[in-house]
């Protein structure tokens, strides 16, 4: 371990208290390393599993014989970002690294905007011995595994308007899976990053909207080709969630300056692009989605609870058809109150159905790789379970509307172990 020196703390612009890394630190587990490089010569900002922890300047970098201008006539705008891992040593123990990959996501040039990089475990893979299997539950009980891989993580399928096929992202690609074929291919695309899982279908039938790893919403075609960005440099991270049944308005959750130690904020943005509207919840909001009938916004919140990640249903009249809103005062209505905590609600095209995904009690967040249930209710009774179907999975799983277009299915994925029994019928 290298001892923290006053020296060196103040070569950077930002530096962590040593406690509060040592808080998020997991020891004998899986950490999460993120690295933002920003402009020729970069700001370099480090987060580890969501902290802050540096960040450096390095064009008004002082230190002896470093000069910024030479380094960046040799090294020039484009490489890589680089991790010097030390070995694990007597004080840290066998815990301190495991194997592992750190993939690297450039983010498409804008024209003059400075160039960004991020090193960041954005792009989920499985694990040794994993495999993805896509489910479609009957709202009658009955599911059927109609698809299973151990080469890509599949993650939030869409159904698509027409009833044909699912869409998907996996590897930060998009996918669409053939219901009655049973074959998937990836969709080309031009002109954005790599994806995360959060995506909705253009009510239009030809096109969807998605959420990049370089934090925008972005349109495109699901046949493929050229996609366009919708949101601006607002100095937030974009989470899409929500379209509205007439296509005109998106829902999505706001990161500030993409700090996911801060909450997650409900904001609506006009689908062609333009100035967005915040929705006022107390608490991390995730998940926002559009009732069929347009009024309502769905979506999970801690803001009936002071037990951290301790998430539950609610809804909020979506903005411009509430004057309370108008006021600011968001009247979030709780649908739930349950032990469990509970994450994405997606209400059936008819609205008279909805599903989540239920994770144990005490879960922060949601992450992957646990014991979870996905839940069917009615819309008029939230309490009383329908259908569920225990699994192992949970991000993932089930974080986008994948209901079928006639109400009657909707599809989940599951990511069973081999050290696991899957779950099969």
């Amino acid at each position: 371990m290298e001892p923290v020196t006053e020296e060196k703390r103040s070569r950077l612009t930002h530096a962590a208290a040593v406690g509060d890394f040592l808080d998020v630190w997991r020891w004998d587990d899986w950490n999460e390393l993120r690295i933002r490089c920003v402009g020729p010569m970069p700001v370099i900002t480090t987060w580890v599993n969501g902290l802050k922890v540096a960040e450096l300047d390095t064009a008004t970098l002082e230190s002896p014989n470093y000069d910024p201008e030479a380094i960046f006539r040799v090294l020039g705008d484009r490489g890589h970002i680089a991790l010097e891992v030390h070995d694990n040593d007597a004080m840290s123990g066998e815990a301190r690294w495991g194997k592992g990959t750190m993939p690297v996501a450039e983010h498409p040039h804008q024209g003059t905007e400075p160039r960004i990089r991020e090193a960041r475990a954005m792009i989920r893979t499985l694990r040794a011995g994993q495999r993805c299997e896509v489910w479609i539950a009957s709202v009658t009980g009955e599911r059927d595994l109609v698809f299973a891989t151990e080469d890509v993580l599949l993650e939030a399928p869409n159904w698509t308007l027409d009833g044909g096929a699912l869409v998907f992202n996996g590897d930060g690609k998009l996918w669409t899976f053939d219901v009655a074929g049973r074959s998937i291919r990836q969709v080309p695309l031009t002109g954005i990053p790599d994806l995360n899982n959060d995506h909705v279908l253009d009510p239009d039938g030809e096109h969807i909207f998605l959420s990049a790893n370089d934090g925008h919403i972005y349109r495109a075609a699901l046949a493929g080709g050229q996609a366009a960005r919708i949101t601006k440099d607002d100095g937030s991270f974009h989470f899409l969630h929500g379209v509205s049944p007439d296509g005109q308005e998106l829902a999505y959750v706001g990161i500030e300056s993409g700090e996911f130690t801060q909450p997650g904020r409900l904001r609506t943005i006009p689908a062609g692009g333009g100035a967005s509207t915040p929705i006022s919840v107390n608490g991390h909001c995730d998940g926002p989605e559009y009732s069929p009938d347009g009024e309502w916004l769905h979506f999970n919140t801690e803001a009936f609870t002071s037990k951290p990640g301790h998430a539950q249903l609610a809804r909020v009249r979506a903005v411009g058809r509430s004057s309370s809103n108008a006021t600011g005062d968001s009247g979030a209505e709780q649908l739930l109150k349950s032990d469990t905590v509970d994450w994405f609600p997606h209400l059936s095209p008819d609205g008279r159905l909805a599903s989540y995904i239920r994770f144990p009690s005490g879960t922060v967040g949601h992450p992957a790789d646990l014991p979870v249930d996905v839940v069917l209710v009615s819309t008029d009774d939230w309490a009383a379970p329908l259908q569920s179907w225990a699994l192992f999975g949970g991000q993932g799983t089930l974080n986008v509307n994948g209901w079928a277009p006639d109400s009657t299915r909707f599809a989940y994925v599951a990511y069973p172990l081999a050290t696991a029994d899957s779950i099969k019928d």
